[in-house]
């Protein structure tokens, strides 16, 4: 599927994959960068998987454009070095820049959780870029 290695895909739900997921990549205390709900899903946030997880949650910085302000997550990334970056959400109007936030957060040595359950149809259709195919 999206021609990635491997894929499991029988969680029951998003939020038990997300889980799952912070769980192997994370330890308690790690920092989680999230988009800030209501952008971001309250799944992503203290209140969800990686609070139940005892993350530390910082918010990913939006533009006016309503997309992922790549400087102040610049700064963001260099100040608080995460763990993990998790992305994705149910308002999702333009493709996140997902190449220059790897660039970025290669830095650190973090992982990007994207969190696609809303945006797989234009990703499966070719209106977005496959997050997977990105070097």
């Amino acid at each position: 599927m999206f021609e990635a290695e491997f894929v499991e895909y029988r969680c029951l739900s998003v939020t038990s994959a997300n889980s799952i997921a912070l769980r192997v990549l994370t330890e308690p205390n790690d920092v989680q960068l999230a988009l800030a709900y209501p952008r971001g899903h309250s799944d992503h946030r203290e209140m969800g998987s990686g609070g139940h997880r005892g993350l530390k949650v910082f918010d990913i910085p939006f533009n006016d454009e309503f997309n992922i302000e790549i400087d102040a997550f610049t700064n963001l990334v260099r100040h608080h070095k995460p763990k993990v970056v998790v992305v994705g959400s149910a308002v999702l109007l333009f493709p996140y820049p997902f190449k220059a936030m790897k660039e970025i957060i290669d830095e650190t040595r973090a992982k990007i959780l994207f969190d696609g359950a809303y945006a797989l149809g234009p990703v499966a259709g070719g209106l977005f870029e496959d997050p997977l195919s990105q070097p």
